[in-house]
């Protein structure tokens, strides 16, 4: 399956007929005005967190009474035609499997490889706001990036300021995903550098990926809205963005 990313999951939602066909319970949740009154971090009130790897679960726990399991008969279906616990492994498949081990609450057991990007996490949040961290287990070891984004409120502008605690140089290069515009540079390790990006043009809206040349896999992805009280636009993802 496809992961749809943060433009298309913008567009999707920006969709009068999806809209229309939510629950209602859905749709009233929806029409509420967003919490904004110190326009800052103290409107946050509920951090939802959604776990949603379940492999672990169907190996250990997935034959226990009163659990469905490998006998769950709404099992999802993949396009193979096959059910969800044949997961596809290169040319072949993974069926859940119990580990051949002595000694299984005394022996620390990997976890089977989740893809190329073995840690991928997305935020989303209100006025836009998504966080993408993403990175093979491998490349991490190898370098690792501390990205941050701060509102330059005297300049109009977002300033990320980009630390390298690994022990390598990190080429670093940040994506304008607005004017696919390209910064590259050198961090030394252990050092930081800061670049700033003008929100002007797009109404206090940035999104900006980060990357490192040596290892393809790592993305650091930050974007949204910084709300000033002026007026704005829409999400420029959505399009119709003119020169």
């Amino acid at each position: 399956m496809k992961k749809l990313g943060r433009r298309g999951f913008v567009k999707t939602m920006g969709s009068g007929a999806l809209a229309a066909s939510l629950p209602m319970s859905i749709r009233r949740a929806l029409a509420i005005p967003a919490n904004n009154q110190t326009r800052s971090i103290r409107d946050v009130e509920h951090i939802v967190i959604l776990t949603q790897e379940n492999r672990s679960f169907d190996h250990y726990f997935g034959t226990m009474r009163g659990v469905r399991g490998f006998g769950d008969p709404r099992a999802v279906i993949l396009p193979s035609g096959k059910n969800v616990f044949h997961q596809p492994n290169g040319a072949g498949e993974l069926l859940p499997f119990r580990p051949n081990v002595a000694s299984l609450g005394a022996t620390f057991v990997e976890d089977t490889s989740l893809g190329v990007a073995d840690c991928d996490l997305s935020v989303y949040g209100p006025n836009g706001f998504f966080r993408e961290f993403k990175g093979s287990v491998s490349a991490l070891r190898n370098v690792q990036l501390v990205v941050e984004a701060h509102y330059d409120a005297a300049n109009n502008g977002i300033a990320l300021a980009i630390a390298n605690p690994s022990s390598r140089t990190a080429d670093v290069a940040i994506l304008d995903q607005y004017t696919a515009a390209s910064v590259k540079f050198a961090i030394m390790p252990g050092h930081s550098e800061s670049k700033y990006f003008s929100l002007a043009r797009f109404s206090g809206w940035y999104d900006s990926a980060t990357t490192v040349a040596s290892e393809a896999s790592i993305k650091y992805h930050l974007a949204g809205h910084v709300e000033t009280g002026k007026d704005s636009i829409s999400d420029p993802a959505l399009g119709g963005l003119q020169e």
